[in-house]
């Protein structure tokens, strides 16, 4: 991406961390690109300062932090000469809130404090505004605010979701999305939904090369101990702490770290599953581990966790050993609105969400790891893709 950069083009380029925006300025000193800083304006907000830059006429290099304001921007025409890049897909769809459809129906339509059209479409009615003191501790501000910006939808069973503003993919000058496996994420389906159109680009001979070069450098560890147990999110995350299933995994992965772990540095190895089964987040982001679930009386309490949708970082590249302990399934909300609840699609995205977390891992420096995967369909997902 950045080599193809030219001097005589406007740029908004969006990358998923400032770990990127700092790679991107170190490689463009020549085209004289520019971060939003707070400290660039005296309202003091990054929003601002990204304003002040597109005032400017200067290239710009931000975090999908400003994801939701720049959609914001390219509505008001504001981008309308720059040529937009999105290095990894961008969230284009998540949910709002759910309700039961009595709920919603009662308290929101009935009521007529929310309109929604034949498409799912949510507008708040002039009655909400009028009594929005009256009403603030029964029905959610959140949801107001989503319908005023004109991207909250609702599903049949009472799911409220909120989509990307269409316009940043038809308001700007162009829009590049640089990803692999597009076709196991939400982001296609997106485009299709709005009827927007776009050009998938492929190297199907660097592909295959690709996937060559990657079965030589994955080897799958032994993990018939833990493949009865259900890695779905739903199902681990009502596992209680002294659950059957918690006891059988802990037990695993202590076997793994006594025997075949045994001798690797926790700081080379990396683990996935829901966030609540490995530590405390609250406790972690004062800066203290509370272990819980899967990871207690491990040994492995001090290893890399990372979320199963981390993308574009380089941080985990020295990691050699992964533990995978998932069974991933879109959700189905999303796909009901994106009207693509199938099975295919389903082992689409499961298999993309895979690679790309395997790919944070020193495999992307060409070196070999070592995968645990007890998910018996995620390990088939990704073998039948490393021989197709």
């Amino acid at each position: 991406m950045i080599g193809a950069l030219r001097p005589d083009k406007l740029y908004l380029i969006v990358v998923p961390l400032l770990s990127e925006v700092r790679r991107v300025l170190a490689g463009t000193l020549h085209l004289n690109i520019a971060e939003p800083s707070s400290s660039l304006t005296e309202a003091g907000t990054k929003k601002a300062a990204l304003i002040e830059l597109i005032n400017r006429g200067q290239s710009i290099v931000t975090t999908h932090q400003l994801y939701s304001d720049i959609g914001q921007l390219a509505a008001q025409g504001l981008l309308k000469n720059y040529n937009v890049i999105i290095d990894e897909v961008p969230g284009v769809v998540s949910v709002v809130k759910t309700l039961s459809k009595g709920s919603l129906d009662e308290f929101y339509v009935a009521s007529g404090y929310l309109n929604v059209s034949d498409g799912g479409v949510c507008t708040a009615t002039e009655k909400w505004d009028n009594l929005v003191d009256v009403v603030s501790d029964t029905l959610d501000q959140q949801i107001k605010q989503y319908a005023q910006a004109h991207n909250l939808y609702v599903c049949k069973h009472g799911t409220f979701l909120t989509a990307a503003s269409r316009d940043l993919f038809s308001c700007c000058a162009s829009v590049r999305v640089l990803t692999y496996q597009s076709k196991g994420s939400y982001f296609l389906r997106y485009l299709e939904k709005m009827k927007l159109p776009y050009q998938l680009e492929t190297d199907e001979r660097l592909d295959a090369a690709f996937k060559a070069r990657a079965l030589q450098l994955i080897s799958f560890a032994n993990t018939k101990s833990l493949e009865k147990i259900s890695f779905g999110y739903a199902r681990q995350t009502s596992y209680s702490e002294h659950s059957k299933e918690v006891r059988i995994v802990r037990s695993g992965l202590k076997n793994w770290r006594e025997r075949h772990l045994k001798g690797v540095p926790l700081e080379d190895i990396m683990v996935t599953c829901a966030e609540s089964n490995w530590r405390d987040p609250k406790a972690f982001k004062n800066g203290k581990l509370k272990l819980t679930g899967f990871a207690k009386t491990t040994g492995l309490g001090k290893v890399h966790w990372l979320a199963n949708q981390t993308r574009g970082t380089n941080d985990y590249s020295h990691c050699s050993h992964l533990i995978y302990l998932y069974d991933k399934h879109p959700m189905p909300p999303i796909t009901q609105w994106l009207e693509c609840p199938t099975k295919e699609f389903s082992d689409a995205y499961g298999l993309t969400e895979l690679i790309q977390w395997i790919w944070r891992s020193r495999i992307r420096n060409g070196e070999p790891v070592t995968l645990y995967l007890p998910s018996p369909r995620m390990k088939r997902l990704l073998q039948d893709w490393l021989n197709s």
